[in-house]
């Protein structure tokens, strides 16, 4: 691993469940409330959501109210489809927001042990696609104090992969993208873009499977708690 000035890290799925993609773990907060719902419908239902809260104004929301928002609009999405089990909507959505905001808070814990160890050693920032309450939901989950800069893709009209918004990035923190590691759990989002430019890349991934398929990916962790050991 290059010797980096900078790390830029992505939230989603990084920083906040630490190398769990969103999708999984709302799938698998679906199965802890005993709702059977077909993948199809599930998928669609997750993009849906993610579609209209990117197509909203910026939020100002924290991150439990957020991902309650979520957890509405793809039931509203479910249940619109005729899923024969219907239980009382605010109750299950409360019941997932729950069991996803109680893995955030195990993720953002180890997050916080991270880049307390490694806060004097780099430029900090994170590049996230959010929904203009990224700064809100890291002083909510105690994590942007370790930040010297943060990249809202709602804030600034940019949304990875464009190269845009990792070079701003490395801009705000004074660097060029040649002294930069990024850390990031998707492949096509963080990974190639930003190695594209330059960057050294980190690839958080817990997924057991064919780790051939990164090429682009100088590194491939478990979890974002081993990161310390590489660098």
């Amino acid at each position: 691993m290059k010797k980096a000035k900078a790390l830029i890290f992505d939230f989603g799925g990084t920083l906040d469940i630490d190398g769990v993609h969103w999708y999984d773990l709302w799938k698998e907060g679906y199965r802890s409330i005993g709702l059977d719902i077909g993948e199809k419908t599930l998928e669609d239902a997750y993009y849906d959501a993610e579609e209209n809260l990117n197509k909203a104004s910026a939020l100002d929301v924290n991150y439990r109210s957020l991902i309650l928002l979520k957890a509405d609009l793809q039931l509203k999405f479910i249940y619109s489809r005729n899923i024969s089990v219907k239980p009382p909507l605010k109750i299950v959505a409360n019941q997932l927001a729950g069991f996803c905001y109680t893995e955030v808070l195990k993720g953002a814990k180890k997050s916080l042990k991270v880049l307390h160890r490694l806060n004097h050693s780099y430029k900090n920032a994170v590049v996230s696609n959010f929904y203009g309450n990224l700064n809100i939901v890291l002083k909510e989950l105690q994590l942007f104090d370790y930040f010297d800069t943060t990249v809202d893709s709602k804030t600034e009209n940019i949304r990875k992969p464009d190269a845009q918004i990792y070079l701003l990035a490395a801009k705000r923190l004074g660097v060029q993208p040649e002294d930069c590691v990024f850390v990031g759990d998707s492949y096509p989002q963080d990974i190639i873009p930003s190695k594209d430019l330059g960057f050294g890349t980190i690839m958080i991934r817990k997924k057991e499977d064919d780790l051939s398929a990164y090429p682009k990916a100088d590194l491939i962790i478990k979890s974002v708690e081993t990161l310390t050991d590489y660098l």
